[in-house]
């Protein structure tokens, strides 16, 4: 009885088996990576980086994002686009939900309607007083949230928080 090809062969697929495997962690985290990447809008993007443009030019630290920030606004965005208002209710709830899941010390909001574009956002969030505080506050990360209502308008909410 010729077992050479069964031997070659249960060889073959441990090696192949042996050099796939991999550290679960590193999984993990590509698959965080990748979910960050198909789940930001352009737009959002765009704020995240204009926001800490404006820090850096400022002489403030970058903030970092945040997968719980990220939930919370998304949350209250799609909140706003369901009421037709642009509104901070429930930010209580918000602020408590991140001082419990990501140990929040500090947090605060922006909120936006019907600008078109990342740069006026911004823009007009730079020329409010209550919101450029925010933009320059002592925080470590953030995120925001960028929804269209059925018209096309855009809302915002970008959130800011110090851990």
């Amino acid at each position: 009885m010729n077992n050479h090809p069964l031997w070659l062969a249960i060889v073959f697929y441990t090696l192949i088996l042996t050099a796939c495997s991999s550290n679960n962690d590193n999984i993990k985290s590509k698959q965080l990576d990748t979910y960050d990447e198909i789940n930001a809008k352009t737009i959002e993007i765009e704020i995240l980086n204009q926001v800490n443009n404006y820090r850096i030019n400022k002489g403030f630290s970058l903030l970092e994002k945040s997968e719980a920030i990220k939930f919370q606004s998304k949350k209250h965005t799609d909140y706003m686009i369901d009421k037709n208002i642009v509104s901070h209710d429930f930010f209580n709830l918000r602020k408590q939900y991140l001082n419990k899941n990501i140990n929040a010390i500090n947090v605060a909001e922006n909120v936006a309607y019907g600008y078109s574009s990342a740069k006026s956002v911004v823009n007009a969030w730079i020329r409010s007083d209550g919101h450029r505080k925010n933009m320059e506050g002592n925080f470590t990360h953030f995120d925001v949230s960028a929804e269209k209502n059925p018209k096309g308008k855009w809302y915002f909410t970008n959130i800011f928080v110090k851990k």
